[in-house]
């Protein structure tokens, strides 16, 4: 069994990654499991520069 513990779904910056995109990585690398973390709560950019909090989008 393969569990995959840090996965994310969701939209911030240049990173896109869709429901539909994780199950078929899961199914194309035989994962029976991932845990699944949404991504808007992001708070640095790829190259670990800081997110500006008015860039942010903040939903409650």
């Amino acid at each position: 069994m393969i569990i995959d513990i840090h996965t994310h779904i969701g939209l911030a910056s240049d990173f896109n990654l869709s429901e539909e995109d994780v199950l078929y990585s899961m199914k194309a690398y035989n994962i029976d499991y991932s845990i699944i973390s949404n991504i808007d709560a992001v708070e640095y950019y790829p190259d670990l520069t800081e997110i500006p909090i008015e860039n942010a989008e903040i939903t409650v």
